[in-house]
């Protein structure tokens, strides 16, 4: 079973709140509500664990990841298991921790100034991955997701889907200069990834079982620190 996996995590600070609940129904409502090949799964309040235990799956194989909240170049904004307040987690083992997930294809960070990370993941050999490059408004979040996991359900390529979305964002708000700089890296060593496409329509053929090597690789994949933003303490996200 392919997933698409989602997640969020929002401010602690009511003034910083962001309108996730609507972009969560933006994101719910593209996906079929059944289909025997893909999944799709939403987050709510992710903390470290929550992420690394939907890594660990054996026998679901995640094929892309969003993470929706706030962010920037060098971290995004978690909350903390067992408490209510965030916990702002490191970019470059985050991108560690994606570029050793085999099956994972795709990483967009709904997030402001969040192209850093995109090209972090990038270079720890993720082979797509979508950031922006200033400040995100929450109108412009909920229609670029609209449209762009409209795309990718109807079976367009990433690159179409992505450059779609931006188009349709620019047409519906009748303004260019306004809109928020989103930006699809793709990486050098998988140029064929942007052509990438997932067939939601055609599941006739059962999805292929994970063997039992790659299980394994995963479980030891989540073994990978990740460490917290804060002074010298390193949250160490491990089983041993």
């Amino acid at each position: 079973m392919k997933k698409f996996l989602f997640s969020a995590a929002n401010s602690t600070v009511a003034k910083e709140q962001l309108n996730l609940p609507a972009t969560k129904d933006k994101i719910r409502h593209a996906f079929p509500h059944e289909n025997s090949c893909y999944q799709y799964e939403w987050i709510d309040d992710v903390t470290v664990p929550l992420l690394s235990d939907a890594f660990r799956s054996p026998t679901q194989t995640i094929v892309a990841f969003q993470f929706s909240g706030h962010g920037s170049a060098k971290q995004l904004s978690f909350m903390r298991p067992a408490a209510w307040h965030n916990q702002k987690i490191n970019a470059r083992s985050l991108a560690e921790f994606f570029g050793l997930q085999p099956s994972l294809t795709l990483v967009v960070f709904d997030s402001c100034n969040s192209v850093g990370l995109a090209r972090a993941c990038i270079d720890a050999g993720v082979p797509i991955a979508i950031g922006t490059n200033h400040s995100l408004q929450d109108a412009a979040s909920l229609v670029f997701n609209q449209y762009f996991w409209g795309g990718i359900v109807a079976g367009r390529s990433i690159s179409h889907a992505f450059e779609e979305a931006k188009q349709l964002y620019i047409t519906e708000n009748n303004r260019f200069l306004d809109q928020p700089s989103w930006e699809l890296i793709v990486n050098p060593n998988k140029p064929d990834a942007a052509e990438h496409a997932w067939d939601f329509e055609d599941c006739r053929q059962q999805p292929q079982q994970m063997n039992h090597q790659q299980s394994i690789m995963n479980v030891q994949n989540t073994k990978v620190a990740i460490n917290e933003v804060k002074g010298d303490f390193t949250f160490n996200e491990s089983d041993t």
